[in-house]
């Protein structure tokens, strides 16, 4: 939002924080009512609904692709993603989420596979993802719809048969409430992602479920400590839990000067929630992403014709788990971390994998 802060923001609209971008509003021409289209709708609120909106698509297009390479780093079965379950389910979302995670394993082995059913955590993906998408698809809708509408307070109603003169409304415009409620969702969706994103290293580092070596090293290699994985993911799904709690109404606002302004708009609340999860999410994908290269090249597979692309982005800032490079691995998840924060909004050599339209 360029030189708007958002600490302190809260009030009963947008009053204080569009206060920031006009300082010298006094030396502009402004006709009669201009100066509360400035200061008195919602504005604020719809800046930060569509960032929430764009970053949410780009931040599902990377975490779906990134449970495709996960499925198959460990040839976890795929009936849990089987086209028969899109047949039999009424939830469209979920019939498309069953679809996309097919296209991203399209051309991966169907024998040898693990005999036996996976972690919670790989079974889960199509819901999880269906509910991700109905959330963003949620939010571009509210965000459109911000985008397109007329929120001022007084509204001014050109004139029609009845009112000749056009009409003048005081409404609420400067509190777009559907927008913080969207964030509310994304903010959910963020959460849950972390915890999938939590659960599944340690799945793979234990190794038992998956036939892999215990945290993830060859015997007798010396490296000790990998269980930092693990333990890293939890100060970030802690965070996101309750970063994930609704920003409902205050109930602290007060009026000293008129009585009038006694509830505030929660918008900017929801957002700085909404810019911790999103730190949070690429941190926890990152930590899976780190485990995730080094199964792969404990067992020697590939990742889906689909997904290579994504799987060579991030495999090269990976180290090897031996002696001399752990502890470099630091780095590693910080470097990864770096390239999923930029492909979310656009930028860098991942972002042109995550198309911001599709799914």
């Amino acid at each position: 939002m360029g030189n708007l802060p958002l600490e302190a923001a809260t009030g009963p609209g947008e009053v204080m924080a569009l206060s920031w971008l006009y300082p010298n509003q006094w030396d502009i021409a402004l006709n009669t009512g201009e100066i509360m289209a400035l200061y008195n709708g919602s504005p604020c609120a719809t800046g930060l609904a569509l960032d929430a909106a764009l970053t949410g698509r780009r931040r599902l297009g990377l975490f779906r692709r990134l449970m495709g390479v996960v499925i198959e780093a460990v040839a976890a079965p795929l009936e849990a993603y089987d086209p028969a379950i899109a047949v039999v389910s009424a939830d469209q979302h979920m019939k498309s989420a069953i679809d996309l995670i097919g296209q991203h394993l399209k051309g991966t082995p169907r024998e040898g596979r693990l005999p036996h059913q996976a972690p919670v955590s790989w079974r889960i993906l199509p819901t999880v993802l269906a509910a991700q998408m109905q959330a963003v698809e949620h939010a571009e809708t509210v965000a459109v719809n911000a985008l397109q509408s007329v929120a001022q307070n007084p509204l001014f109603v050109p004139p029609d048969a009845d009112h000749p003169d056009g009409r003048m409304l005081s409404t609420g415009g400067y509190h777009n409430h559907q927008a913080s409620r969207m964030i509310d969702g994304l903010n959910a969706a963020g959460a849950d992602i972390c915890v999938l994103a939590g659960k599944q290293p340690a799945r793979l580092m234990d190794g038992a479920a998956f036939g892999l070596p215990r945290l993830l090293v060859n015997e007798g290699s010396g490296v000790v400590g990998t269980e930092f994985l693990a333990w890293a993911q939890t100060g970030v799904g802690d965070r996101a839990r309750l970063s994930a709690a609704p920003a409902t109404l205050p109930t602290g606002l007060e009026d000293p000067g008129g009585a009038q302004s006694d509830v505030a708009s929660p918008i900017f609340q929801a957002y700085e929630r909404h810019l911790d999860i999103s730190d949070d999410v690429a941190a926890s994908l990152a930590v899976l992403s780190v485990a995730m290269v080094q199964t792969y090249r404990l067992t020697e597979r590939r990742p889906p014709p689909a997904l290579k692309n994504v799987y060579d982005e991030i495999a090269p800032l990976v180290v090897p788990f031996t002696p001399e490079q752990f502890v470099a691995l630091g780095q590693s998840m910080r470097d990864v971390k770096a390239l999923f924060l930029d492909a979310v909004i656009g930028k860098g050599p991942l972002a042109r994998h995550i198309d911001a339209k599709a799914a």
